[in-house]
């Protein structure tokens, strides 16, 4: 009785340890990194179901590259739109033709299956390897399983699939993955490449490698950090803009954080139309978090009904220190959606976001239609032990000239602007540029001020000047909501 008892056992034990292989568990997400681009990737698990004994895993969509223009929100992960957990160890993938592909990770050494089937031609999946390893920092059992196409007569045949493997961790699902949603064809050329694969480069359970960036993390400032922030516009001429800020206090209110900043800021105007300004003002600088805001990477988020949708994609910077987080903001247009950047505008540039020093930053952003080029460039922070770049020299108050006051409001403003000179004060000539530098409405204001009418202007952001006999008198930002 002792060794059917022993054989029991042990059995019963292989069964469980068979059952321990999971692509993917809910509760868990993995980073991965897109081999041969510099992008990352993310799994997860959107919602789960069982039904009739099997347990079902909804995966969220992701925002795809359709053509060399289209994007489309509703793309499937790449390991599908579901899976679908067996009992008996299996599990069932589909890809985007609606095909199931088959997985048996309780299978053993050299053990092989049918994966896929179509037309007489079959693929089978066979466990290569099975022993330990290690991968980002942790050690546990990897099961590889390799490819092989099979024609109506059993015979092996040349494909693309016969390149691919997938590897599994017991304790911690895909470590390596081709785009299975494609399988068993590859991903066309614009997508990536014709042998992409899904490296495991993070996961939260344990937490290991990298992490998603979240927009809390990316507004998380402490009292005393300071970052400074270098502005280019080159158009007819080149204006530079240099700020320095700095927090003083902060106070967190449950999903909401409330900052003090100390803003410096000093503008150069173009050689055409000479200006020189310096401002420094204390303000507070607000932020309301919702959960549902912060996604993996490639998800959509709809920030409302007319389908806008931000996508977050990880990269590191070159330091390796920051986990930064482009965003690109697209909207629906037909069956075609496309890049949309700063101020609603098209634009080409990449906008990054980056770990407690907010965003965005960029480089030699262009509007569409024009040759305008505009950047931010993080040139120097001190947060915390963390100290990067060189800072800048900012011209103090007491260097500028003393300012003849006026007063405007509200701003932002959704057309009407009070303009008033200080009291005692003659009137002066009040001017407005769009972004491109174009003047786009000027209006005398009489010494008892005036309310001016912008509402034929577009939405957007807008520089104000005052003058007054030729002299200017002051300058700013005028955002019209």
């Amino acid at each position: 009785m002792k060794i059917p008892l022993l054989l029991l056992i042990i059995g019963f034990w292989a069964n469980i340890q068979a059952q321990d292989y999971h692509l993917l568990k809910s509760g868990r997400f993995g980073l991965f990194y897109v081999s041969g681009k510099d992008v990352f990737a993310s799994i997860r698990v959107k919602e789960d179901t069982v039904l009739g004994g099997d347990t079902i895993l909804i995966l969220p969509t992701r925002i795809e590259k359709l053509n060399d223009t289209c994007y489309t929100a509703y793309g499937p992960s790449f390991l599908g739109p579901q899976i679908i957990l067996r009992d008996s160890s299996e599990h069932l993938l589909f890809n985007r033709w609606g095909d199931t592909l088959r997985f048996r990770l309780g299978a053993s050494l050299q053990e092989a299956w049918p994966v896929w089937a179509d037309s007489g031609f079959y693929i089978t999946g066979r466990v290569i390897s099975h022993e330990p390893d290690s991968f980002l920092g942790l050690v546990d059992s990897l099961k590889t399983i390799a490819f092989q196409m099979h024609d109506s007569n059993h015979q092996a045949v040349p494909h693309a699939v016969d390149s691919l493997f997938l590897r599994v961790s017991q304790h911690h699902g895909i470590v390596e993955s081709p785009d299975l949603s494609f399988f068993p064809n590859v991903p066309p050329k614009w997508r990536y490449g014709p042998q992409t694969r899904y490296r495991l480069a993070g996961i939260n359970t344990p937490e290991a490698g990298m992490q998603p960036l979240t927009w809390r993390e990316v507004w998380d400032f402490s009292p005393g950090d300071e970052w400074h922030v270098e502005g280019h516009h080159l158009s007819d001429g080149f204006v530079l803009t240099k700020t320095i800020n700095r927090i003083l206090s902060r106070e967190d209110l449950g999903d909401s954080v409330t900052y003090l900043l100390d803003k410096e800021v000093e503008i150069f105007g173009p050689s055409y139309n000479p200006f020189h300004s310096y401002t420094r003002d204390t303000t507070q600088m607000g932020f309301r978090f919702h959960p549902g805001t912060d996604r993996l990477s490639w998800e959509a988020y709809n920030r409302n009904e007319a389908n806008v949708v931000m996508m977050l994609q990880d990269t590191l910077t070159p330091s390796s220190t920051w986990l930064d987080l482009p965003s690109i903001i697209t909207y629906d247009s037909g069956l075609c959606w496309f890049p949309v950047g700063l101020w609603g505008q098209d634009t080409y540039c990449l906008m990054k976001y980056t770990r407690g020093l907010g965003g965005p930053y960029f480089e030699d952003c262009r509007f569409a239609g024009s040759t305008a080029t505009y950047s931010e460039i993080l040139v120097y922070y001190r947060k915390d032990s963390l100290v990067y770049g060189t800072p800048l020299l900012i011209a103090s108050q007491a260097d500028m000239p003393e300012p003849v006051g006026y007063q405007l409001g509200p701003n932002p403003t959704a057309g009407p602007l009070w303009v008033s000179p200080a009291a005692g004060q003659p009137g002066f000539r009040f001017e407005l540029f769009d972004i491109q530098g174009r003047k786009v409405f000027v209006a005398p204001v009489p010494a008892g001020g005036s309310v001016l009418d912008l509402s034929a202007l577009p939405p957007g952001l807008y520089l104000y000047r005052v003058h007054r006999q030729g002299h200017l008198l002051g300058q700013g930002k005028l955002l019209r909501h």
